[in-house]
């Protein structure tokens, strides 16, 4: 049936429910506050995150902003938290208000429903096995509370947005996300909304899709910064605004001023472009190289290219990637981007050895494979958190006051394969559960996402074990303004002691004389 005709259906639907149908009186129970909070729930945008310091009123913004649709028929909304007792906190302040907007409550669903034809549920959401549960819902909006908590925020986002549909035009569908920095999704927070939209967000960041038939739609995210201030409940609570600015630095101008990048939840928090991003050079044929490769079919395999140069500075020249692929197409590629010399040296993970019984007793080993097209991989050293440790210690350029007191030792050349290492590098985070671990993620069934350059990476600098060394200090200028100025007050210094042990001396004390 044509467009056209549904919404004809949907338009009459809606008459046939008389005054049901007319939108909910929101401002009987809430009203947005000036400022952001207004910004959000006036946005249009597909996809809007309202994130930044605590306290600005974003989870009011999840509960009650999708409510100006639920009048509609078929406009279905899915509110998400991570776990279910902070689901239930949502679910609670629903209770006290939905009933006055004339919604009726579904215990066994979780679901609060319009006369008009529309509908709230509220579920969880922490893996990507969780989405599962929302497959074939035809959701008009997905609004998830605290999304940057969520350590695989960004493959979870993709796998829902699949979900997003709605047969009724009238409908106006979004993704509405919330989170503060500092938690496991910031990474993804970073590279979705505050890099393409400005840590202000001063822009919105607009893309073209092409359809199969030629057509183009455009798509549009947003990213709405909110801070305490700009809630005058919490604004006004002195005691609590006292207790964030009693937090440690970091933290405080995470939850205090909402400032992305700081790292914190992320594994490799020294990860920076200005320091460790450099132009893809010539690697120099005395300059030591090898190679590091974990293996994946469903999941993407990686393989890591290295060169090391006189000083133990360390390079990843490039990077190749690939999901699916059969071993003797992931040899294939691989000797088509990397030389030949670098491949009898291949760190591998242990998989590599293990035959798989399932396709008989013949089958070679990934190993084998690899070392019939002339690729030739050893043992790496798997170890995780040592691992993880070595890597910090190459990527090391901070000292204890944040400023530079470290050359890093380890530098990614700008290519289109190391790209996509260094997304998954600034992604990973800690383990929750053991923090001197980084947490394992799973790349979605697209092959998007994942760890596996993340462990590629690692094997590949454990070959070498690192201690990072400090800048070594700055050669002195003996004519700067400075150094003039401190040589004469030592000079004076030295005088002055002088004339004081002087004047300790006895009266008639001479000088000892003889042989001693």
């Amino acid at each position: 049936m044509p467009a056209a005709d549904f919404a004809t259906i949907f338009r009459q639907q809606a008459a046939t429910y008389g005054r049901d149908a007319q939108p909910v009186q929101l401002v009987r129970v809430w009203t947005p506050h000036a400022g952001p909070q207004a910004l959000a729930c006036a946005a249009t945008e597909d996809e809007v995150f309202y994130g930044g310091a605590k306290g600005p009123g974003k989870s009011d913004w999840i509960l009650y902003g999708g409510l100006t649709e639920v009048h509609k028929p078929r406009a279905k909304t899915l509110i998400l938290r991570e776990t279910f007792p902070e689901l239930q906190e949502l679910m609670d302040r629903a209770a006290l208000t939905f009933p006055k907007l004339r919604l009726t409550w579904h215990a066994q669903e979780k679901r609060w429903t319009h006369a008009g034809g529309g509908s709230v549920t509220f579920g969880y959401c922490s893996t990507l096995a969780d989405v599962q549960r929302y497959q074939g819902g035809e959701w008009a909006q997905i609004r998830i509370d605290e999304w940057a908590n969520l350590a695989d925020a960004n493959a979870i986002l993709e796998e829902l947005s699949k979900e997003l549909r709605c047969p009724n035009p009238d409908v106006r569908r979004m993704i509405a996300l919330t989170g503060n920095p500092g938690y496991a999704g910031e990474p993804d927070a970073i590279n979705r909304f505050i890099t393409p939209c400005g840590e202000t967000g001063d822009r919105v960041y607009t893309y073209p899709v092409t359809l199969d038939d030629g057509r183009t739609v455009t798509r549009r995210r947003r990213f709405i910064p909110g801070k305490v201030t700009d809630n005058p409940v919490y604004a006004n609570d002195l005691q609590y605004m006292a207790t964030l600015h009693e937090l440690p630095w970091r933290r405080r101008q995470q939850l205090l001023h909402g400032i992305f990048g700081l790292g914190g939840g992320r594994a490799l928090d020294e990860l920076d472009k200005t320091k460790h991003l450099v132009q893809p050079f010539a690697v120099p044929a005395h300059w030591t190289q090898w190679a590091s490769y974990d293996w994946g079919f469903q999941h993407p395999f990686a393989l890591c290219y290295f060169a090391k140069d006189e000083a133990g500075t360390v390079y990843l020249v490039e990077s190749v990637h690939g999901h699916r692929l059969l071993p003797w197409e992931q040899a294939e590629r691989i000797r088509s981007r990397v030389p030949a010399t670098v491949l009898k040296a291949v760190a591998a993970g242990a998989d590599c050895w293990n035959k798989i019984r399932a396709y008989g007793e013949n089958t070679p080993t990934i190993a084998q494979t690899f070392a019939d097209q002339g690729i030739l991989l050893h043992r790496a050293n798997t170890d995780r958190k040592n691992g993880l440790n070595n890597m910090r210690e190459y990527l090391k350029w901070r000292g204890e006051d944040g400023a530079q007191h470290f050359e890093p030792k380890f530098k990614i050349m700008d290519t289109e394969g190391n790209r996509q290492t260094w997304a998954t590098l600034e992604s990973m985070v800690t383990d929750p559960k053991d923090q001197e671990d980084a947490l394992k993620r799973d790349a979605t069934v697209d092959g998007e996402g994942g760890d596996d350059a993340y462990d590629a990476c690692r094997y590949g600098l454990a070959e070498w074990m690192l201690i990072a060394k400090p800048l070594p200090p700055a050669p002195l200028d003996p004519f700067a303004p400075e150094t003039l100025a401190a040589t004469e007050e030592r000079g004076r210094k030295i005088a002055h002691d002088g004339r004081t042990q002087a004047r300790a001396l006895p009266k008639h004390w001479k000088p000892p004389t003889g042989r001693y």
